[in-house]
């Protein structure tokens, strides 16, 4: 085998067992496995959210969608507060903390239309 065979087998050899250690040798960074989801959503009549007790601590995906006619602005107090436009969609990732409960109000244009609606953590 000539010297320019023998580097090329070395090089293939160190680029699949140098991937395949960095995979077995790097775990799980969080112990979360399965995404969560916190839905919220307004009509313009009321507002839904699912689920109503989160688990904590532990992060979330909160989508917020407004179906209603005009833009409402959300707000989960301590957390984040949004603009959606009606037919829109919000997307934000938030830890929950253990033992607290969050309020989530939605307000539309001039506060003519308002709801309130509470999340708490099991």
């Amino acid at each position: 085998m000539t010297l320019v065979r023998r580097l090329c087998v070395v090089g293939a050899a160190a680029a699949v067992a140098l991937p395949a250690a960095v995979a077995t040798a790097a775990g799980p960074t969080s112990t979360q496995t399965t995404p969560k989801v916190l839905y919220i959503v307004t009509t313009g009549f009321d507002i839904q959210l699912t689920p109503l007790q989160v688990e904590a601590p532990a992060v979330y995906t909160v989508q917020v969608h407004n179906i209603g006619m005009y833009p409402v602005r959300f707000t989960i107090d301590g957390v984040f507060t949004v603009v959606v436009s009606r037919g829109g969609w919000k997307f934000r990732d938030v830890l929950f903390k253990p033992g607290k409960t969050y309020n989530v109000h939605a307000v539309a244009p001039m506060g003519h239309l308002s709801w309130n609606a509470v999340v708490t953590t099991g």
